[in-house]
């Protein structure tokens, strides 16, 4: 995937685009090109793009089309690869859909039952843990038309920040500082139609990295009995997100598409949060704590 660079933060944003090659009324549909159009503006984080999500989908690059008619049922499931041409015909939809709607997902998957789509952030085979999807926008068939799909994030970023003091404490200390973050739900229960998280389940689950920053993609959940450990040599301190406060309210709920930040601040003496922000994706808040060694 190239990397392009934007400014613009927000959705990402596909343009479903089927463009007719001269009188649409006098066309048969292996007259019809279908072709897909999309930019990934900045925010939307995937593996080969920089920490800030920009990028956009280049030549190979595939996702998966969701067709459903008026009553939110398939019709068809079809991966479209960037680079590619492809003809109304292709798509192998009945000759007339009434309400004809269509929806899309990166990464590509394999489902019958978009409404029901299991996702485990901690599938180490999976491409990414992040997932994007728009809801389903109607859309014309057999008709050169236009279709904004505008992606946003199903899962939640929580951003851990350790910062030294710098005087009882510098910088290259926290560089192998371990991050857990425990007593979560790893998969999430989406429904690939409406771009919604029906729920969370699986057995409590941790994961840790190494570093003065940590990144932890989850399914939106409560913040319930959820942990953060950080170890620093000998010395650990827990934090529960459900003490979290912003705007001197506790934080309950993890968010789709949002992020929260949790900035720490380390001293010989202490561990303490100094900043609270949910941001990112979307804002959520910020919270800032102090760790004392």
């Amino acid at each position: 995937m190239k990397i392009n660079y934007f400014q613009t933060m927000g959705w990402s944003i596909l343009s479903l685009t089927l463009i007719a090659c001269g009188q649409e009324d006098t066309l048969s549909q292996s007259q019809i090109p279908f072709s897909v159009i999309s930019v990934i503006q900045g925010n939307t984080r995937m593996p080969q793009l920089d920490t800030t999500g920009a990028g956009a989908f280049v030549n190979d690059d595939i996702n998966t089309l969701f067709f459903q008619n008026g009553n939110g049922e398939l019709e068809q499931t079809f991966n479209y690869q960037y680079g590619k041409t492809y003809y109304w015909y292709e798509l192998e939809l009945p000759q007339s859909v009434e309400g004809l709607k269509v929806s899309a997902c990166y990464p590509p998957v394999d489902t019958e039952n978009p409404k029901y789509y299991q996702w485990d952030v901690t599938n180490s085979q999976l491409p990414t843990s992040d997932f994007l999807a728009p809801q389903a926008t109607v859309l014309q068939q057999n008709a050169a038309s236009q279709v904004n799909l505008k992606f946003k994030h199903l899962m939640h970023l929580f951003k851990v920040k350790l910062e030294a003091d710098e005087t009882s404490v510098i910088p290259s200390t926290l560089d192998t500082a371990i991050l857990t973050l425990s007593q979560w739900k790893p998969t999430a229960i989406l429904n690939l139609f409406t771009a919604e998280v029906q729920k969370v389940t699986g057995a409590p689950s941790q994961q840790s990295q190494t570093g003065h920053q940590g990144l932890f993609i989850l399914p939106p959940q409560e913040t319930g009995d959820i942990q953060l450990k950080v170890q620093i040599g000998h010395r650990t301190s827990t934090f529960n997100l459900s003490d979290i406060r912003i705007e001197n309210k506790p934080i309950s709920q993890l968010e789709s598409g949002k992020t929260l930040t949790l900035t720490i601040k380390v001293s010989k003496e202490t561990f303490c949060i100094t900043g609270q922000d949910i941001s990112g994706w979307e804002n959520q808040g910020e919270a800032n704590g102090e760790i004392i060694l």
